[in-house]
């Protein structure tokens, strides 16, 4: 058994080719049996690949003495192995300050944000950790109940820009079964056995519950459709790249502006990636916006009624402007003109400012040259093509009244439009 798994380990490396000679690996290592049996085969290789290692621990603080029992566990190990050993404690909730995280994702943050300073201030070249096969299938399981997106349901990949994991090849059972023949040490954290985690009621009930009921190669399933999800993904994303240089008219740190037309000429799936992109690159998941929004913002691309606006977040909008989608700060929508066409109804600022222009004869029966207080009457002769610019209001605008030979300056009212 240990001798075909160390056969697999290393067989899958050069298949791979992840690993390179004279690699400089950090070994992220809790001391729980996945990271102890990463650290005992990555050491089996370490000559074989000329491979400079060193230990990395994270200490979440969030088990009191159990943390602190884990963190020289980890030390223990690097003497063991005789590696250098690199700890760090972290407060996840300072750290993450008052986002609406679980607590499973403050961890997940603050300890990839002490593995990316580690990456740089010691110059190494990946970190290796220590996911499995299992560990896979909970997280797609997590991600489809929480009903992202085809993106979010490809899990963790085997390598992914300087972070590998050999281990993922192998199933927990496995893994477990090298430590006991191996006699390799390894500390049990407490809060693995926690059902009150989602991540951990899925270990320990669902997954139990579909191996003995329905399929006992449920594992190796969701490893294969991880393998098709993230295929499409890439695809996807591909598709996405080569979409938005024809259908990007214009960007900047804070604005998108997108040309319908060619938008709406692909098929769904694709204009939700090219969307959720639009979004990542102006931060707006960051910034708390909902995952249904792509679907909200393709609804506005085919009413394609001037003015509609869809608010992502308390300062971002989508909105569109004639033949263009406008995503943007909220301050940006305000500098926009916007092409009114004469009988026609135009929303602006989620519905809470209609304009309709409509025609009217001044020699028709009852006109008075207002009709109410939010009424305007314009020389219909003066309209260039049967239509006008419409913007908000700004400082130094002026207007000639009906009837009068001087410009007035505009004032400042409950509408500045």
């Amino acid at each position: 058994m240990t001798k075909d798994l160390i056969k697999r380990f290393i067989g899958n490396i050069r298949k791979k080719g992840y690993i390179k000679d004279g690699d400089k690996i950090l070994i992220g290592c809790s001391g729980g049996v996945d990271s102890t049996v990463l650290l005992d085969l990555l050491f089996r290789i370490k000559d074989k690949y000329n491979l400079n290692l060193k230990i990395l621990h994270v200490n979440h603080s969030l088990r009191g003495s159990e943390s602190d029992r884990d963190e020289e566990f980890a030390g223990k190990l690097a003497e063991k192995y005789n590696l250098r050993f690199i700890s760090e404690k972290v407060d996840v909730y300072k750290f993450t300050g008052d986002k609406k995280y679980s607590l499973e994702e403050r961890a997940r943050i603050a300890r990839y944000d002490v593995f990316e300073r580690a990456l740089k201030q010691e110059k190494y070249t990946k970190t290796a950790l220590g996911h499995n096969a299992d560990d896979l299938a909970e997280t797609i399981i997590l991600n489809f109940f929480k009903g992202y997106s085809l993106e979010s349901l490809k899990g963790f990949s085997e390598i992914r820009d300087k972070y590998i994991r050999p281990l993922i090849i192998f199933n927990r059972g496995e893994i477990e079964e090298y430590a006991e023949l191996k006699n390799i040490a390894y500390v049990e954290d407490s809060s693995n056995f926690d059902t009150r985690y989602k991540r951990n009621s899925i270990r320990h009930h669902l997954l139990p519950q579909i191996k003995n009921d329905i399929n006992p190669g449920i594992i190796e399933i969701m490893g294969r459709w991880n393998e098709i999800f993230t295929q499409t993904g890439d695809f996807l994303e591909y598709s996405c790249e080569e979409a938005l240089k024809d259908i990007i008219k214009k960007k900047s740190k804070s604005k998108f502006i997108l040309d319908i037309n060619i938008f709406k000429g692909y098929f769904t799936i694709l204009q939700k990636y090219i969307i959720n992109r639009v979004l990542r690159e102006l931060s707006l998941y960051e910034k708390g916006v909902n995952h249904r929004i792509p679907d909200k913002i393709i609804e506005l691309v085919n009413l394609k009624k001037t003015g509609k606006t869809v608010v992502l977040s308390p300062d971002y909008r989508a909105y569109i402007d004639r033949d263009e989608l406008i995503i943007c700060r909220e301050e940006e929508v305000y500098d926009n003109e916007f092409l009114i066409v004469v009988n026609n109804e135009y929303d602006f600022l989620d519905g809470k400012l209609r304009f309709e222009s409509k025609t009217r004869d001044y020699r028709e029966s009852g006109f008075s040259g207002r009709d109410g207080y939010w009424d305007e009457i314009v020389d219909y002769d003066s309209i260039d093509k049967n239509s006008m610019m419409l913007r908000f209001w700004k400082e130094g605008d002026v207007f000639r009244p009906l009837g009068m030979s001087k410009n007035k300056k505009v004032k400042i009212g409950r509408a500045h439009v």
